[in-house]
């Protein structure tokens, strides 16, 4: 197995151990990501899309508003607004004004959203199946362990 430093032949060690694993973590993300979004680019959506469509999903008949995107969202972007505009353009989820509430827009996916969604479900879940498959679960538990620890030394 290839260290970091063989793969992108850096002749000089590492300035610490944690810029080979922040280094790392940059090189395996671009490699994990890359048929992923290969992946979504078949089905018109980014990964960030498909995420906001999950959520929106789960919402279910209570229906979601953006603030709750926001909160739920894997990957902070900005401006959830944009992307719910271009989820209603392409007609995959609806926006309503809730009865009580004039105010509060909620969000449903309508019946193409919900088609798409469950058209991607297996091929996905087989996708991520297969890029992982050289791990076994013990390591893919370690893993998501150390993950969630980096995490919360950033919050």
């Amino acid at each position: 197995m290839k260290t970091l430093r063989q793969e992108i032949q850096q002749t000089q060690p590492f300035d610490s151990k944690e810029t080979e694993a922040f280094l790392n973590l940059i090189r395996t993300h671009e490699t994990v990501t890359q048929p992923v979004n290969q992946f979504f680019r078949e089905y018109g959506l980014t990964q960030t899309l498909y995420n906001v469509l999950r959520i929106i999903r789960g919402g279910g008949d209570r229906g979601v508003t953006c603030t709750q995107i926001g909160e739920r969202i894997v990957t902070r972007v900005p401006d959830v607004t944009r992307l719910v505009d271009r989820l209603t353009k392409a007609k995959l989820a609806r926006r309503v004004r809730d009865k009580d509430d004039r105010r509060v827009v909620k969000l449903f996916l309508t019946a193409n959203g919900t088609a798409l969604l469950s058209k991607m479900d297996v091929p996905l879940t087989n996708l991520h199946q297969e890029n992982l498959s050289h791990m076994t679960e013990r390591e893919l538990s370690t893993l998501n362990r150390l993950l969630t620890k980096m995490r919360q030394g950033y919050s």
